[in-house]
């Protein structure tokens, strides 16, 4: 009958609707925020920010002249730099991946610095997101300004000495001696910091040239197929 059945499916629709029950939503369920100095991050996230990779280099700016030292280790100097980013909220880091992210920054740095120099050989132009903050840092590394040119403008600033009495002139020793070991050490420092950036580029020259090689073989590759389907058609 007409009207049962109308009666019936209105019953069917009352009871569909009855049933949805919506889920309420609390605050508990989005991710914990932590506040900083820097920014607003989610809890325990492996990604690197903007800013938490902005406070990576300031960290190792601060922190490079243990990256040199002959008694701690580097491993330490990098735990030192993971404890700095969870004080200002930037957690869930580990030494290890904080130590490869500077890494691959300072490759991006360098790759950069290759392509705009004069061996470039015309290569696509190369970006690096960070290039100011890192030229900051290695713009006046020995691989820019040599050794020679830095020690000259050390030695520029020796004190002048105006009497010529005995105390004068075991001062001017003391002093100079002072001046030469401290330049003694800063240069052991950059001279480390030019075998880094050495070897950085080399790994960089080696990416570009498998990249390259990569190409080749994919153009041969494309070549062979192309040459298969017409020998198969024939």
């Amino acid at each position: 009958m007409p009207t049962t059945s109308k009666s019936l499916t209105a019953s069917m629709s009352v009871t569909s609707k009855s049933s949805t029950t919506l889920m309420p939503t609390t605050s508990n369920s989005k991710p914990q925020v932590i506040k900083s100095g820097l920014s607003q991050i989610t809890k325990n996230s492996t990604k690197w920010s903007r800013d938490a990779t902005l406070f990576l280099i300031d960290q190792w700016k601060k922190s490079s002249s243990k990256f040199t030292s002959t008694t701690i280790r580097n491993e330490e100097v990098w735990k030192n730099i993971v404890k700095e980013l969870e004080n200002v909220g930037f957690t869930g880091y580990t030494w290890k991946q904080a130590e490869d992210k500077w890494k691959n920054i300072r490759k991006g740095y360098m790759k950069v610095k290759d392509n705009m120099g004069d061996k470039s050989s015309g290569a696509a132009r190369v970006t690096c997101k960070f290039y100011d903050e890192l030229d900051e840092i290695f713009r006046k590394s020995p691989s820019v300004e040599p050794i020679s040119v830095a020690s000259s403008h050390k030695s520029n600033n020796l004190p002048a000495v105006d009497s010529d009495s005995d105390s004068d002139k075991e001062n001017l020793k003391y002093q100079s001696k002072k001046k030469k070991t401290k330049l003694q050490k800063e240069t052991i420092s950059m001279l480390s910091i030019f075998k880094d950036d050495a070897n950085v580029r080399e790994a960089a020259r080696q990416d570009r040239h498998r990249e390259t090689l990569d190409a080749f073989n994919r153009a041969i590759d494309s070549y062979e197929a192309q040459m298969q389907k017409l020998i198969d058609k024939l």
